[in-house]
């Protein structure tokens, strides 16, 4: 499961993963980032991975998938959320790939994460 939601009065979207990921819910993640890259300009992620599936998403693919939709180049900043120590090669590489900032955050410390996009 995906859950995105645009933070009011910020550039700040967040994705929440749990188990498997639909097409639908990346369908709605891409919509709107894209919707407040319109309004704002750029955008910063909150990404947050919970108890995942693994080999249910493929972070190269979801990387792939933003820089195709031409998202990539407009995020600001980016917070991964995780407790799961393979997702540091996933902010490794999305570190490598967007052009603004990129910190991991231990799971439990989505305040933290959150109040970091805000600076």
């Amino acid at each position: 499961m995906l859950t995105t939601d645009a933070i009011a009065g910020t550039n700040i979207v967040t994705a929440a993963y749990s188990g498997s990921i639909g097409t639908e819910e990346m369908e709605h993640l891409r919509s709107t980032v894209q919707q407040v890259i319109d309004r704002e300009g750029s955008v910063r992620l909150l990404t947050e991975f919970g108890d995942i599936e693994p080999g249910r998403i493929e972070p190269k693919a979801w990387i792939e998938d933003l820089r195709m939709t031409g998202i990539l180049g407009d995020i600001e900043k980016m917070a991964v959320v995780a407790g799961a120590a393979w997702l540091q090669k996933w902010t490794e590489l999305a570190g490598g790939l967007i052009p603004g900032e990129v910190e991991t955050f231990d799971a439990g410390q989505r305040d933290e994460a959150r109040d970091w996009l805000r600076s």
